[in-house]
C-alpha cells in the first residue's frame, strides 16, 4: 500500500538546480517517495554491493555505467561519487556535457552531509523528507483512531502494512536498535554506548521541555561537553530537533535555552516504555506527548511545502508562556497546545507577548480533537488534523 505524500505536487520540480538532497530520518519512506517522483530517473541503490564497489573504485566509469538522469540511493556509501557530481554539475555549465538531473539520498544523515558540504555546497537544492504528518494518516486511512499515533508516531511502514500493536512495538525497538544503537554510535564515534542511551531515555522524560545539558549530564554519569555532542548527533540523524526560544532586546525577562522535541512521538513513546495506549492517555506526560505531535505537524508542514516559517517558543521568566511562534516575513502565528478538546476556552495573549508582537495578535489553540471553530478577539480552536491547512492559509493570507 503506497500511502499518498503531500508533499508530491510541491517537490516534482523543487529547485533549479540539476542535484537535489533528499534527507530524512533512517525509514521514513525516502526511497518509496523517489521512485515515485523520480519515474524519468534510473533508480540505483548503493546497498547494492556490486553498485557500491564501482562508485568507490572508479567514480567516472559509474556515471558512465549508469547515463541519463539518476536516482541515487543510499549515497553516503560512495563518498567518491561526490566530487565526480561537481565536475558533471561544472561541466554542464561550461557547456561541455549534456543536462543531467540527480536526486542523492542516504540513511546516515553525518556522513551524506559531510560529503554535500565538501562537494556540493551551492550546487544542490536540499529537501527534507519526515515521517508521515497527522493529515496524511486521516486521508489515506480515514477510519484510523488517530490517538493512536502518540503511540505509533509517523512511520509509514506501520500504516502501509497495517501492523498490529505488538508489531509496532517490535519494530519501534528495532528501529532504537538499527538506528540509535548502531547507526548513532558508529557514525559520532560514540565510545560509552551505556551511557549514551540512559542519556536518550532521559532525553524522551524531558520532551516538550527547557533543554538543560547540565542536569542531563549528571544524571547520566558523563561530561556536560560529553552530552553536549551527544545531543548534537542525534540532531543531525533526526532524532531529536531543538525549537529555539524566541529573543528580543525588548524584554530581558524571556528564557533563552531551546526546548526539546523528538522528530517522532513512537519512538517517544516507546523510549519512554509505553506499550499500550491507554496507559499513556491518561498519565502526566500525554500532554507533553501531544504537543511534540503537533510541533512535529508544524515542521512537517513547513517543510514539506517549502515554506520560509521561522519556528520558535515564547517563554518569560516569572512563567508566561506560548508553545510555538511561526513568523515569516511581518505575520506571526501564535500557538498554544491543548490535549483536550473539550470546553476549550479563549486564552488572552499575555502583555509582555503583546509588546513583542502587537496588541491584537491572538494565540490560536490546537486540540486533538472537536472542529475548527472561532473563540474570541480572532483566536481559533484548531484540531490537528486542521493544523497544516490552517497554517498554510493563515501566510497565504498575508
Amino acid at each position: 500500500m503506497w500511502i499518498p505524500r503531500d508533499l508530491e505536487c510541491n517537490w516534482s520540480g523543487a529547485g533549479r538546480q540539476s542535484i537535489r538532497i533528499l534527507t530524512g530520518a533512517r525509514q521514513c519512506g525516502k526511497s518509496s517517495l523517489l521512485e515515485h517522483l523520480g519515474s524519468d530517473h534510473t533508480f540505483v541503490s548503493l546497498d547494492d554491493l556490486q553498485n557500491r564497489h564501482l562508485a568507490q573504485s572508479d567514480p567516472a566509469l559509474f556515471f558512465q555505467t549508469h547515463p541519463g538522469s539518476l536516482i541515487l540511493d543510499e549515497v553516503q556509501h560512495a563518498p567518491q561519487l561526490f566530487s565526480e557530481l561537481k565536475r558533471l554539475v561544472d561541466a554542464h555549465k561550461a557547456g561541455k556535457v549534456p543536462a543531467r538531473s540527480f536526486w542523492l539520498s542516504g540513511s546516515n544523515l553525518i556522513l551524506l552531509r559531510k560529503g554535500v558540504q565538501e562537494s556540493l555546497a551551492g550546487r544542490a537544492s536540499p529537501l527534507r523528507l519526515h515521517p508521515l504528518s497527522v493529515g496524511e494518516i486521516t486521508r489515506a486511512l480515514p477510519d484510523f483512531p488517530l490517538v493512536q499515533t502518540l503511540l505509533w508516531g509517523g512511520w509509514p511502514e506501520l500504516y502501509a502494512q497495517q501492523f498490529s500493536l505488538p508489531e509496532v512495538v517490535r519494530y519501534l525497538n528495532d528501529y532504537i536498535q538499527l538506528v540509535l544503537e548502531r547507526d548513532v554510535t558508529q557514525s559520532a564515534g560514540i565510545q560509552k554506548i551505556p551511557q549514551f542511551l540512559k542519556f536518550v531515555t532521559l532525553l524522551a522524560g524531558r520532551a516538550a521541555n527547557v533543554l538543560e545539558l547540565s542536569s542531563l549530564a549528571s544524571a547520566a554519569g558523563v561530561q556536560v561537553s560529553t552530552v553536549t555532542d551527544w545531543a548534537g548527533a542525534l540532531e543531525q540523524m533526526l532524532i531529536i530537533q531543538r525549537l529555539p526560544a524566541y529573543t528580543s532586546e525588548v524584554s530581558k525577562r524571556l528564557i533563552k535555552a531551546p526546548k526539546l522535541y523528538f522528530q517522532d512521538t513512537g519512538l517517544l513513546s516507546r523510549l519512554q516504555g509505553w506499550q499500550a495506549l491507554e496507559p499513556l492517555v491518561t498519565s502526566p506526560l500525554v500532554g507533553a506527548a501531544f504537543e511534540n505531535l503537533a510541533f512535529n505537524e508544524i515542521l512537517k508542514t513547513r517543510d514539506h511545502y517549502l515554506q520560509d516559517w521561522n519556528l520558535s517558543y515564547f517563554r518569560t521568566k516569572d512563567g508566561h508562556e506560548i508553545d510555538f511562534i511561526v513568523t515569516s516575513g511581518p505575520r506571526t502565528v501564535l500557538l498554544e497546545c491543548k490535549f483536550s478538546a473539550q470546553n476549550t476556552q479563549y486564552i488572552p495573549t499575555p502583555d509582555v507577548a503583546q509588546k513583542l508582537f502587537g496588541s491584537n495578535i491572538p494565540i490560536h489553540i490546537i486540540t486533538f480533537g472537536g472542529d475548527l471553530r472561532p473563540l474570541k478577539n480572532g483566536s481559533y480552536q484548531v484540531p490537528i488534523c486542521s493544523l497544516r491547512q490552517f497554517l498554510l492559509d493563515q501566510f497565504q493570507a498575508r
